[in-house]
């Protein structure tokens, strides 16, 4: 008879189908990594006015630049869901809206450059503009996600009810986006108070997933099994607005997209930390 407690199979597929181990299962990734870890970590939601947590977060200091005092750091920010339902990103070719992003999730020793205005024959006038960190580095082109043609427009989950298939975008942006944004402008704001602003500081928000997830290009109408996509939308808080990129990973794909889209990056930045820390902090002037 039944005692009424559950099995130990009944308790393990409990807390597989919770997610909780996801959490513990990519902290240790990262690890392995050389990130310093901590899961389940607090952070105040100013928007609502109450805690919020934040499932994994990882930390690593890259290099330092010894002779400028001039550091950069790597932070992985990970929100983990166990979905059992698929996600599909619908995506299309970028436009010319596209060509000159303004990435919300670094920070660098200034939060805008000065560079002379160039005439219509490309030559440099005695004017100044100011120009975004971003732009000022050209990091469009070594950037994963951006020196790619097709861009996220719409994300939406793939639900049985009864017995068929049906798309459901209830609630899909405020469960994933919003908490991690959340926590990213939380960590930034920690950052930012640092006396000495002597660093560059990457950002990374992940949603780690255990389930499925597919792109499905609007022109071709082709559907394609993924292990990440990166979805770029403008979101609008209190005191914060302006474009997020946050990647959704497949858990079991989130060694290999750190080794080949994040590394890339990142050694892309090293490079420059110790090579050319000049233009970071602005001494060509």
């Amino acid at each position: 008879m039944n005692s009424g407690n559950p099995s130990a199979a009944e308790i393990m597929a409990a807390i597989e189908q919770s997610g909780c181990l996801i959490k513990q299962e990519v902290a240790t990734i990262l690890e392995s990594l050389g990130f310093n870890v901590k899961t389940n970590r607090t952070y105040e939601d100013k928007e609502e006015l109450k805690s919020g947590e934040i499932d994994v977060c990882a930390i690593k200091k890259v290099t330092q630049n010894d002779a400028e005092r001039l550091s950069l750091y790597t932070e992985i920010i990970c929100a983990c869901e166990n979905n059992s339902s698929p996600l599909v990103f619908i995506q299309r070719v970028k436009g010319p809206i596209d060509q000159n992003p303004r990435p919300q999730e670094y920070l660098f020793p200034l939060a805008e450059y000065e560079e002379p205005v160039r005439d219509k024959e490309d030559k440099p006038t005695n004017s100044l503009r100011l120009v975004h960190p971003f732009s000022h580095l050209d990091l469009a082109k070594t950037h994963y996600y951006y020196k790619e043609s097709l861009k996220t427009v719409e994300l939406c989950r793939v639900i049985k009810k009864e017995s068929r298939w049906e798309v459901c975008q209830e609630d899909i942006y405020e469960a994933l986006f919003y908490p991690l944004i959340k926590a990213l402008l939380f960590r930034k704001n920690e950052v930012e108070g640092f006396k000495d602003r002597k660093y560059v500081w990457l950002f990374f928000p992940i949603v780690v997933l255990a389930g499925e997830i597919y792109s499905l290009n609007e022109k071709t109408k082709s559907l394609k099994k993924e292990n990440h996509i990166t979805f770029v939308k403008e979101l609008r808080f209190k005191n914060t607005s302006g474009d997020f990129a946050i990647d959704f990973v497949k858990k079991d794909s989130l060694k290999d997209f750190i080794d080949t889209k994040l590394q890339p990056f990142t050694n892309h930045i090293t490079e420059i930390v110790n090579k050319n820390p000049g233009i970071l902090l602005d001494k060509h002037k």
